[in-house]
Parts: C-alpha cells; structure tokens; sequence
C-alpha cells in the first residue's frame, strides 16, 4: 500500500489524505458499532449479519489507516448506547434502516473519490472497499425485508386512522355529552369496534396481496389501532373537565403525528414535515367537523352548548 501512496502527486497526496481519514474513521466506528449491537442481537440471522459487516468494516478500515495520516481512532460510549437503545425502543428494522442509509453515505464518497484517484493500484483497493459497502447495504436491506417493513403500511393504516377517527369522536362526544365518564365509555366503545373492524379489512385486503401476511396484516393494523385509542381516551378517565381532557388528547395526538412521521421518515425514506403536516391537517379537519355536529346536536336537543 505505501508503494501506491509515495507513487501519486502532491495534489492527489493531500487528497488522499483526507479521504483515507474519513474512511478510515467511519469504518472504523461501523467496525465498533455493528460488533457491540451483535453482542446484545436475539435474532440469529441479524446478529450474524452483523458479524460479517464488522469484519468487512474492519478490512477495509486496515487499508484506509495505512493511507491516513491519523492511526488512531475513537468511538464514543455514547454513540454505541445510541444505537443499542435503537434497537431496543425501535426494534431490528428501524437500526437496520438507519444502518442503510450510513452505508449509503459511504458508498457515494467511494464513488465520488474514484475521479481524484489516478493510481491502479489503490483504485483497485477502492473498487473492492465499494464492493464490500454495497454487499453491507444488500445485507441490511435484507433484514428490513425479511424484519416486517412490508408491514410498516399496516402500522401507519392503523395509527393514522385511530388518530383521525377517533380524536374527531371524542371531540363530537365532548360537545354533545359534556360528561367524562360518558365520553370515554363511548369513545372506547367505539374505539374497540373500529380496531376490530380496521383488522379485519386489513386482513381480507392482504389477502390479495402476495407480499403479505394477512394474518400479521390484521394483527398490526388492529393493535396500532387499539394502542392509539387507550392513548386517546385515556385522559377522559383521568380529567373531570372535559375541556382539559380535550386539551390533553391534543397534546397525545400532537406527539403521535410526530412520533408517527419520524418514525415513517427513517423507515420509509420520506418526508417527515409532509407527513406530519398530512396528519395534523387530516386530524384538525376531522375535529373540526366532529365539533359542528356535536354543537349541533346540543343546541337542538336543547341542552346547553358550555
């Protein structure tokens, strides 16, 4: 390797230099990062993958720190716990995706240092360190796929309407039973019909769907759905006033679309101000109307409106 580095110019030295220290720092804390998340993985296939990408990480972290000017390198704890929470709170899919999209990076910085490299020699080396990072992404997008992100749409089907739905029922329910008891009663109700009724056309329609599992299809959608309603009604039983369960419910649907769309960005690769703007403006719209035909409803059954 030094052969090749002394035989180019001072310009493509300096930048060689720089290069070797970026690669050789990012593969070197994929080496730290893939091999402390297979210490902890329970999945087999995962936990294996990972070994292997450590051990193409650590190759061609060996030929980049022979080309840098800078030896030694470090990862901080902090970062390793980052991840490992990853895993823990998001699960394997959402740490595969975020693995991805690292791998990714580092693929387009080879591409992009293949122009600035005249030397056969190390454009050789650089070609199998591309090789390598490409079979690191084809390994992870394996485990997105075989991890359950075909299901991702099931999830989000059964959120997004529990949001919608029901955040625009209990907004009717306040203002046409003004009684919390009666308001959470009648939105769990109606919240336990909808999942059910949300798993079962999640079933019936992936089972036109060769890619997908109708039975984990109806599991996902009606569970996501159920998780969104306990959140939703919850603060009906908690608060007398209804005004201040109203205003908590928003609160709970505020930080969902949040959490919903981060979680839809990473995982699905889109947008997250578009997706949470979609939901914050489908929630608002719905409540809104939720809200004219409870008010509605009080004024011609006579009782009053506050």
């Amino acid at each position: 390797m030094g052969l090749y580095y002394f035989a180019v110019s001072s310009e493509e030295r300096y930048t060689l230099y720089m290069d070797a220290r970026y690669f050789a720092h990012h593969l070197y804390r994929d080496f730290c990062t893939y091999k402390a998340l297979a210490k902890s993985e329970s999945s087999a296939g995962f936990r294996a993958a990972l070994l292997r990408m450590a051990e193409y990480a650590h190759e061609d972290y060996l030929f980049w720190r022979n080309l840098s000017p800078e030896k030694q390198f470090r990862v901080t704890k902090l970062e390793i716990l980052f991840f490992k929470l990853l895993r823990k709170l998001l699960g394997r899919v959402f740490v595969a995706r975020v693995l991805a999209d690292r791998t990714k990076k580092i693929a387009k910085k080879y591409e992009a240092s293949f122009g600035k490299i005249s030397d056969p020699g190390l454009r050789r080396g650089l070609e199998r360190a591309l090789e390598r990072e490409l079979h690191k992404e084809k390994e992870l997008v394996t485990q997105l796929e075989e991890g359950g992100v075909t299901f991702v749409g099931s999830i989000v089907l059964g959120v997004n309407d529990g949001l919608v739905e029901l955040s625009g029922a209990l907004v009717g329910f306040s203002f046409a039973l003004h009684e919390h008891t009666l308001i959470a009663s009648a939105g769990l109700i109606t919240g336990v019909a909808a999942s059910l009724s949300m798993a079962s056309s999640a079933y019936m329609q992936a089972r036109y769907e060769a890619a997908k599992n109708p039975m984990r299809a109806g599991m996902y959608t009606g569970v996501a759905y159920m998780a969104v309603v306990l959140m939703l009604v919850a603060p009906f039983f908690i608060f007398e006033d209804v005004y201040i369960a109203l205003a908590v419910m928003f609160g709970v649907v505020f930080l969902i679309i949040n959490a919903l769309s981060f979680y839809g960005a990473i995982l699905l690769e889109r947008s997250f101000f578009r997706q949470a703007a979609e939901l914050l403006i489908a929630s608002v719209g719905v409540g809104m109307v939720a809200f004219i035909i409870g008010s509605l409803f009080r004024v011609f059954s006579g009782a009053p409106l506050f």
